[in-house]
């Protein structure tokens, strides 16, 4: 692999990850938001 390439290839799995840490923050923030229940009634 030339330079060129090489900066590509690292660009291009940045940009995978910036997108997949994106995706789990928003995942994160919706499954907060659901209400979960502690206690049952008998």
């Amino acid at each position: 692999m030339c330079c060129r390439e090489v900066t590509r290839s690292v660009k291009a799995q940045e940009d995978v990850f910036v997108m997949f840490a994106s995706l789990r923050m928003e995942e994160k923030n919706e499954v907060d938001a659901l209400p979960v229940v502690c206690e049952f009634a008998d």
